[in-house]
Order: structure tokens, then sequence, then C-alpha cells
């Protein structure tokens, strides 16, 4: 600032030149009305004084935050790229495929270890951008548990799965913590007999129980113990310490900090933590051990077992064992169950912010050079509901193969690749299948025959006892459940006196296809209250994986098969198939393909910093 000289100094101050403002403030206008010295107009003028700087004040604020902001948001970007390249984004494209528990866990595991890395190049004006895409090829999420076909029937996954859904699935999978239970129609799955369970023979019905074991009646119990000793009070207990121990295990795996590449390591792990490796012993040893006679296992326990697991007590493991009876007791049918699961997972899949492709049917996936010193996974897809579309195909970085079908034959083409190194046909988990069935019925199932002449309703399970002097694939012995899901028209709620009666929805699970007349011929039920139309039959290829007994140094089984693809049923022969056992091990595979690309954004950064000094 500079000062000028030679100006004529300005006019004396004059009452003539007084200004529009008053002396007492240059802020309020001079009131021709009332002189400077009215006691009344120095009040007001003090009064509108504070409130026109607190006026100021709060515009100052505002001003600075909204200084500070467009300095945060638009000039820094522009001040500090003068003299910074930008931020640096690097992009990678993960595949799933399947839609199960696995897959969807895969798909938040993946998002987890993104999310940690990203905060930590941040700092380096790196952007790692993951998308996530699963392919699904049914048409909803829920994998081995989705039977397509029964939309009138409005089947969920809890239908299919039967009873391993528990609180602790509820707390494992997290978000559903407000749920409401429908008392009501609770109430009214008791009163129609919904925790009965009969096993019956070829001719009638030997005996039956209650589930949960908890709400037998004394008489009946009375009369259990009469039949099969102590045999009645052991077996319930079988599952507690395997099964403590075990969801201990689980637990520890699912803390969010595990790095696991095998399923030896679980079993290392396992080994640290508890001396007794349940999946080593047989389960015949262990009912032995707990002194179960042979007369119970084959009325009661044996088709149990037979109904979670698909096989019989001298082919599996205690594992297996304990898992089927936790299950059995557990596994009341309530409508509180209805949908549930299909929530949680769609609120992690959210979550996870993946992208899912309904209908794409994976065919082969081969790892190619696409350009010059870069290569990728190109997978080749099918529509699954319209086989005429010509296939498609999807460039991707990572795979991550979230369903039990055979691995080797997906990634033949790509078996002799150096990248690929655990790609091995003694790996892969051998499965049974199961066919399931949906009916419904204009009334309750009845059989005089299997109720010994009494016309009152069937339990609303059957499970049959197996006949040895028949051929396995009699259609006595092919029948593994036959179970009362639900009535389809709530006996509780009003009901309008020209209202159709009550029809009930049940489901069939035999280890061949079985017609309908089949059916009612063997168990003698009346034919003509099952609504033909209705009958709906899938099968599912991969439903039980074999949990024979196996010990520790047989154990195989790698997650990764290579730099750039995993699986995740690795661990089904070894630790079962289950919800709450595939949804850690998706969330420990994600996880750590999430965690694994921090190796491949710096080499990515290396490439680009060694092209840019070369230009």
């Amino acid at each position: 600032m500079t000062n000028e000289i030679g100006k004529a100094a300005p006019p004396p101050y004059t009452p003539g030149s007084l200004p529009s403002y008053s002396e007492i403030s240059p802020l309020i206008p001079r009131s021709s009305k009332c002189p400077p010295s009215d006691s009344r107009y120095a009040k007001n003028n003090k009064e509108n004084l504070g409130k026109i700087l607190l006026s100021y004040i709060s515009r100052a604020i505002i001003s600075v935050f909204f200084i500070v902001g467009f300095y945060n948001v638009v000039l820094r970007g522009i001040l500090i790229g003068r003299d910074d390249p930008g931020i640096q984004v690097v992009n990678f494209k993960v595949g799933i495929i399947g839609a199960g528990p696995a897959g969807i866990a895969a798909a938040q595991g993946v998002r987890d270890g993104v999310s940690a890395l990203s905060r930590k190049f941040k700092d380096r004006n790196v952007d790692v951008q993951v998308e996530i895409i699963i392919f699904e090829e049914k048409n909803r999420i829920g994998g081995r548990m989705v039977v397509e076909g029964t939309e009138r029937m409005e089947i969920e996954v809890e239908d299919v799965a039967g009873g391993v859904f528990d609180a602790d699935l509820l707390n494992i999978i997290g978000g559903m913590a407000d749920l409401e239970e429908k008392e009501d129609l609770v109430a009214e799955s008791e009163d129609i007999g919904m925790g009965k369970v009969g096993y019956f023979d070829t001719n009638h019905i030997i005996t039956e129980t209650y589930r949960p074991y908890a709400t037998t009646p004394w008489k009946h119990y009375i009369s259990l113990v009469w039949k099969y000793g102590p045999s009645v009070w052991r077996a319930p207990k079988i599952p507690i310490g395997t099964m403590k121990s075990f969801n201990t295990f689980l637990r520890t795996m699912n803390n969010g900090h595990s790095w696991i590449s095998s399923v030896k390591e679980i079993i290392s792990n396992m080994s640290q933590q508890h001396t007794y490796l349940s999946f080593s012993v047989p389960a015949t040893e262990r009912l032995e051990k707990n002194g179960i006679g042979n007369s119970y296992i084959r009325d009661i326990l044996a088709p149990q077992v037979r109904r979670h697991t698909g096989q019989s007590v001298e082919q599996i493991n205690d594992l297996a064992l304990s898992m089927a009876l936790e299950r059995e007791e557990m596994g009341s049918q309530k409508a509180v169950n209805s949908g549930i699961f299909q929530m949680m997972m769609e609120k992690s899949l959210k979550d996870s912010k993946a992208k899912i492709r309904f209908g794409a049917k994976v065919i082969k996936a081969r790892w190619e050079e696409v350009m010059e010193d870069y290569e990728t996974w190109l997978i080749e897809l099918e529509n699954a509901t319209n086989k005429d579309e010509l296939p498609t195909a999807e460039i991707l970085d990572k795979l991550i193969i979230a369903t039990p079908f055979n691995y080797t034959e997906l990634l033949g083409e790509s078996r002799d690749h150096e990248s690929i190194f655990n790609l091995d046909i003694s790996q892969e988990i051998e499965y049974q299948s199961v066919y399931i069935t949906f009916f419904i019925t204009s009334s309750l199932l009845r059989s005089t025959s299997l109720k010994g002449g009494s016309s009152a309703p069937l339990p609303a399970q059957l499970l049959p006892i197996i006949d040895n002097t028949q051929p396995p694939n009699s259609t006595h012995n092919t029948i593994i459940e036959l179970t009362l899901l639900r009535p389809l028209n709530p006996l509780s709620s009003p009901q309008p006196s020209d209202s159709p009666s009550s029809r009930y929805l049940y489901k069939l699970l035999t280890s061949t296809p079985l017609t309908h007349t089949s059916l009612t011929t063997t168990l003698a039920l009346q034919e003509h209250i099952i609504e033909i139309e209705t009958w709906t039959q899938h099968k599912i290829p991969y439903a039980y994986p074999l949990m024979q007994p196996r010990f520790v140094k047989n154990v195989n089984g790698e997650f990764q098969l290579g730099d750039h693809v995993w699986r995740t049923n690795a661990a089904e022969g070894v630790l079962a198939s289950s919800v709450d056992g595939a949804w850690l091990v998706g969330g420990l595979v994600g996880r750590n393909v999430g965690r694994g690309i921090e190796g491949e954004v710096e080499g990515r950064l290396a490439i680009g910093e060694g092209k840019k000094g070369k230009v």
C-alpha cells in the first residue's frame, strides 16, 4: 500500500453534511423522527444492535464452514493437483459362482478385506476399486436350499433344509435381532402335532417321539424307557460335548483375523484346541461307548441320522452323528423361521455391494492371456432360463467357486497351466443326491394301516425304519422323510362360512424318484386327498457330503486351487455340510481373497511407476 502525497485534506465535518447513518453505529440507519438524545431510541437501538450482531456472527460461522468445505471439495483438488499426479485408481473384478450361504458370505468377506485395504492405500492417494459379481443359476439366493417351480406354494429355504436353523445361526449372520415371533402360528403348529415324530416299518408305526425332547409327556416318556431302557436318556446327551467344542472352534474361525488356506490347517488348529477329533471317530464306536442299545439305534436313532446325512450309522463319524442329533432337537417346524434366513442373506448381499446375476450358469472357466503380459479368468456363461441364447463371457481377475459341483471339470481346460497348482481329482468331495417333493392335501394324512386301525391323523413327521429284507431301491427303503410343513389356511384366523376347507403342505424326501401313487400305496394313504396337480419333485444332486471317519494324516483339501482361484467346499467332507459351517468357511475364503489383493495392488503400482520412468 502506498501513501498518496499532494492531496488536499478532507473538508471539516459539519451538521449539514450528516451521513445517512447515525453516529451511534454505522450499521443502524438514522431516524429523522427520533433524535439521538431520545432514551427510547437508545434502548431500541441497543436491542436491535444485539440482534444484528448475532445475525452477523451466525453468517460469519456459516461462511467459514462454506469456505472450508469449498476448499476441501474444490480448491484443494485443484491446488494439489498442480503438483500431484492425482489419485491412482486400481480396479479388480472378483467373480463368485453360487449364491448359497458360502457365496454370499464370500462376497461379504471380500468386501471386508478390501475395505481394510482401501483405508491403507488412501493415504498414498490410491483408490482400490473392487467389483464383486455373483453368478447364480437359480432365480433367487439360497444355493442347494432353493427349489424352483414352487412359487404357488411359497416354499422357503427353511422348508427345504429342515432343522438346520437355530439361534446361533441368527447370531453368526446377524441383522435380525428385532425379529418378533408369530406366537399364534407356533401355537397352532403345536395343536396339529407338529412336534410329534413317528417311526414306521413296512406294516405300522413302531414308536413315536417328541421334538423338542423336553416336550415329551411323562406317560409317553415312561413307555419309551420301558421299551428301550437307559438309551432314552443317554442318546440326547451324545451331541452336547462334541457340538460344544465344534461350535466354539467355528466361532474362533469367524473372528475375522484367521488366514487359513487348507483343510489341514483347520484340522491343525482344531487339534491344538481339542485333543478329541470327532471326525476321526466312527459313530458306532461312540454309540457303543455311550451305551446306546441296538433296538434304540434301529428304531429311532438310525432314521434320524439318515434324515440329516443320507447315510447309515455304520457309514458316518461321530461329528456327523452329533450334528444330526443336535438338529433333531432344534428341528421342530416353527412359523417364526419362515423366510428369515432369506432375509438375512439378502441383507448381507446388500452390505457387500455385490452384483448378482440370476439365471447365469457357468459352464466353463479358463485362465487365458487376453493381452500382452496380462492374464485373467475367462468364464463362459449360459442362460439357465433360455437354452436357445448364445453363451456369453465374462473376464475376471479372481474366481471363487462357492458351489459343490465338480470343480475339476469346470477348470479342466486350465489344469496344465502353472497357475493352477492344486487341481487334484482326489480332493473332490463325494456327495449323495436326494429327491425332494412338495405336495398339498385337502386334509391331514391318515392311514389306518400304519396307525393300527385308528383313523386319527398321522404324526406330523414320519421316518422309515430300514427293512434289510427288501432291496435298497424298494419304495419303503427309498423314503427318507415325510413331513407336514404347515397348514396353508391358518386355523387360528377367522374363516368366512363359504371359505374353502384348510389345506396342508407336505414335504417328501426320497433317495430315488417316487410317484404319488407309489407313496399312497406303500403307506396306505387316502389318495383322493392329495392334489395331484401340486405334486412337484426335484433332484438335489449335491445334498449330502459323505461323512465317513477320516484320520488326520488322510485329510486333504485346499481352499486355494491356484494363484487366482479358490473354492469353499473343501472342508465339507470333514466338517460336514451345514449352513453355519458354509457361512463361516465362505467368509474365511472371501477375506483371504480380499486381503491378498494388497500384494497385487503394490505390483500394479510398481509396474505403473516403471513405465512412467521410461516415458
